[in-house]
């Protein structure tokens, strides 16, 4: 499939942290063990690699979808949804919160079939600690979701925000702190 340009949605910033004292993760290592897995149960790989790649799908098409919103109904009406997708206001549900909601489903989905990669292939892929640590994000009111990028390991976080990306750093640097994490500044 070809690449093609991607930019986020306005009112939606992604934020990286890290551990403090992390030692970080063996990622090629990781890499090997998880190949051979995957050379080794071909078929439960292959099931589990098309679910990944139908959430990842899902984010992009959901985040194209919102940037489309975005500019046929104007600043405005988009912000003022996305607001009330944040205070949990359901009585004016929409598309665009339709659409987060689905956004928040696939990220929980990639999220769990990275853990049962984790299982099944016997590497760290989404640590428990991390995890933990994503689990605390997500009940933070304008986080749609968080993750553990790239490889996964130890290395880092991310989380899926709604709102001004310096003001939810700011927020998010204070409450990082609590659960031993720091802001990787992107």
């Amino acid at each position: 499939s070809e690449l093609q340009p991607m930019q986020m949605p306005p009112f939606m910033c992604i934020v990286m942290g890290v551990p403090m004292n992390a030692f970080g993760s063996k990622t090629p290592k990781m890499v090997s063990k998880i190949l051979q897995w995957r050379r080794e149960n071909s078929a439960q790989c292959e099931t589990l690699w098309t679910q990944l790649d139908a959430a990842n799908e899902s984010v992009v098409r959901i985040l194209r979808q919102l940037r489309l919103e975005y500019e046929s109904r104007g600043e405005n009406a988009y912000v003022q949804s996305m607001r009330l997708f944040v205070d949990g206001d359901v009585s004016h549900a929409d598309v665009i919160h339709q659409q987060l909601q689905s956004l928040q489903q696939s990220l929980k989905q990639i999220r769990e079939y990275q853990k049962q990669m984790s299982v099944w292939s016997a590497v760290s892929v989404v640590p428990d600690i991390m995890d933990n640590i994503l689990n605390e994000c997500a009940q933070i009111d304008y986080v749609i979701e968080g993750g553990v990028p790239g490889a996964g390991g130890f290395d880092a976080i991310y989380v899926l925000c709604i709102g001004n990306k310096d003001k939810v750093m700011r927020d998010l640097k204070a409450k990082w702190l609590a659960l031993n994490m720091q802001i990787l500044n992107v």
